[in-house]
């Protein structure tokens, strides 16, 4: 399909563009599985490589900042690192783009989206992100490692547009 999905043309995304390269599915998603629980911490730079390899270069081009969809505080400690700033951190450096990790913060502690629907999954992130940074003028791309409906995307590129990004791209590797 060509051009805005249905129900983007009854409420159109906070995003200007999304890119993600692979669906997820054996084998990926078990390497994002092993990533993401900790048990793999050496997969980030093939899962990044991945993911720089798989993204077009015109979705980063003139990007002013990159923002990694942030974990809380209470995650982080559970899990000791956040796998979306990791992806992007090594997605900066291939592209040589501006890493910004500390505009945005969650500062709600949602429980899993895992297994929720489209609208269950709002609600739980219903003032769950805080952009404390000005982005006013700005280009950012948002990173995150898997995206299932959009909506953590979404919800973030909302945050990012009302600290005044003129544009919010978003990128993952790979959907569900």
């Amino acid at each position: 399909m060509i051009g805005p999905c249905p129900a983007c043309q009854r409420r159109p995304s906070p995003l200007d563009i999304v890119a993600v390269p692979f669906a997820y599915a054996w084998p990926l998603s078990q390497l994002l599985l092993g990533y993401k629980s900790g048990k793999r911490p050496q997969l980030v730079r093939p899962l990044a490589s991945l993911l720089n390899d798989g993204v077009p270069s015109q979705i980063t081009q003139d990007v002013d900042r990159v923002i990694a969809v942030p974990l809380h505080e209470d995650r982080f400690a559970q899990r000791g690192f956040n796998q979306a700033a990791e992806l992007a951190r090594v997605l900066c450096r291939c592209r040589d783009l501006p890493l910004d990790a500390r505009s945005a913060r969650r500062i709600v502690a949602t429980p899993s989206q895992q297994g929720l629907s489209r609208r269950a999954r709002k609600a739980n992130l219903h003032g769950a992100f805080v952009v404390d940074g000005d982005l006013s003028g700005l280009r950012v791309l948002l990173v995150d490692d898997v995206m299932t409906t959009g909506t953590t995307l979404g919800v973030l590129a909302r945050e990012v547009r009302r600290a005044g990004a003129i544009w919010v791209g978003a990128v993952a590797l790979a959907r569900a």
